[in-house]
């Protein structure tokens, strides 16, 4: 093997273990943040589906910019809690860590969370579950 072999070699072996250890690094930041595809659906799917059943509440789901994540507390095992906010909302997931879980599910809306917000005091809170693609209401309360 010549020693240009042998240079190319080493440096496709240093790419390999750059790329290896960038993705890595990326899946870490990625976890960190708190972001779940999954528990991020069961919130968009909420919200379209109060929406839907609760056409009042749509003035007040517009433009919304998620923010939030993992909230669940350090040391809790067997459980999940996770917590966005936007625009006046605040949307909790609670689910258990087992196949399938039944996500339980709290949106809650005050105009008091609005910086500067002057007006009519609506109060929002829709309270369900969702399971299998299914969200099912228990309680809703709209006040003004």
């Amino acid at each position: 093997m010549t020693c240009r072999q042998m240079n190319q070699k080493t440096v496709v072996l240093v790419l390999f273990c750059l790329i290896a250890v960038l993705s890595a690094g990326g899946m870490i930041l990625y976890s960190m943040q708190g972001a779940n595809p999954v528990v991020e659906k069961v919130k968009d799917e909420t919200m379209q589906s109060i929406k839907t059943k609760h056409p009042e509440t749509a003035q007040f789901m517009k433009d919304l910019a998620w923010s939030g994540g993992r909230v669940t507390p350090s040391g809790l095992v067997g459980a999940e809690t996770y917590e966005y906010k936007a625009g006046g909302w605040v949307v909790t997931i609670r689910y258990p860590v087992v196949p399938n879980p039944e996500y339980s599910i709290t949106a809650d809306y005050s105009v008091s969370r609005l910086p500067g917000y002057v007006g009519i005091p609506y109060r929002i809170v829709w309270k369900g579950t969702y399971t299998g693609g299914v969200t099912t209401e228990t309680s809703y309360l709209f006040a003004q």
